[in-house]
């Protein structure tokens, strides 16, 4: 589309569309989660002055998610009785609170962690604003895969430029709940509705040129495996940033030998389970595409797809 054809009001129409302005705001507010993330940190872990009170806030992690987990149990028993969709929905829900309760209980260094929930679940939640300001088109699928893109380059930005001191492995746990955060956000706005053929279609050109680019890198990241230049594990101390250059350039994704694939001890929780590459990575895959399947008619039209493939 050739920007010579849009008249000054044309543009000035669409900068102050909806769509625009929740547009900007997604931008504004990622990159804040990002650049802020060892800000927030350390605000959250460190002791701060309220009023008359001296806490951390950290600690009021669990009793925050409780109050949320409540008024979320009441958000689904009300759409139970009034949404659609709803053994699909239920369904959905169950599988995404179950794990991460389960993520809670085995995987977390603290229950401060769970602060991805929020902040992934409500960029989702603004980006599907910028895609679709009513919430009548189903942009389910573009919403979570932006935001899990988002959410799987923050986890790399922190641990290879932002801050890799604080870093001692890349964690694939982190990418999980990035992505489970963009599920909870997609599914606050399109779980229980129904979406006809009539009101809206299945992105498909987005689909390929995402599963293009998941491709593409997925065929890179193994030719720096092939090639030696990324290792995922370590057997020695490697600096910040996981970086080395010996003979050749090599990148580690453990920085302390021994850390993958074990249970680690925490000072809360006892003990939490850091899952390695092969488990991180296929992790990431399976929850991606089993919340892209929430979209209606995707599984049928992927079925057919195969199916037409088999017969020729």
């Amino acid at each position: 589309m050739n920007i010579k054809n849009f008249t000054f009001p044309e543009i000035l129409r669409k900068v102050r569309s909806k769509n625009f302005l929740f547009a900007v705001l997604a931008v504004i507010y990622f990159f804040a989660v990002i650049e802020l993330h060892l800000t927030i940190s350390n605000f959250v872990t460190h002791p701060q002055n309220f009023l008359l009170f001296n806490i951390r806030p950290r600690n009021l992690a669990f009793p925050l998610t409780l109050i949320v987990f409540i008024t979320l149990l009441l958000y689904l028993v009300y759409q139970l009785v009034k949404g659609s969709r709803k053994t699909i929905s239920v369904f959905y829900w169950f599988v995404l609170i179950f794990s991460g309760i389960l993520i809670y209980k085995f995987l977390m260094v603290h229950p401060v962690e769970i602060a991805h929930y929020f902040q992934y679940a409500l960029g989702a939640f603004i980006l599907s604003k910028a895609f679709d300001p009513t919430g009548k088109e189903f942009r389910f699928v573009e919403v979570v895969t932006i935001t899990s893109l988002i959410g799987a380059f923050d986890e790399f930005y922190q641990f290879f430029v932002h801050c890799p001191a604080y870093c001692r492995y890349m964690d694939w746990m982190d990418i999980w709940l990035n992505i489970f955060a963009a599920g909870f956000g997609g599914m606050l706005i399109y779980g229980f509705k129904e979406y006809g053929n009539s009101v809206y279609k299945i992105s498909f050109p987005f689909l390929k040129k995402t599963l293009l680019f998941i491709l593409s890198l997925s065929i890179f990241i193994f030719v720096l495996y092939l090639t030696g230049i990324l290792n995922f594990y370590t057997d020695r101390l490697i600096p910040p940033k996981g970086i080395v250059w010996e003979d050749s350039l090599k990148i580690f994704f453990e920085r302390e030998p021994g850390v993958y694939d074990s249970w680690q001890k925490t000072f809360h929780t006892g003990y939490f389970y850091v899952p390695g590459p092969l488990f991180g990575i296929l992790g990431i895959f399976f929850l991606y595409f089993f919340l892209l399947f929430y979209t209606p008619g995707l599984f049928h039209a992927f079925y057919r797809k195969i199916k037409s493939f088999s017969f020729k």
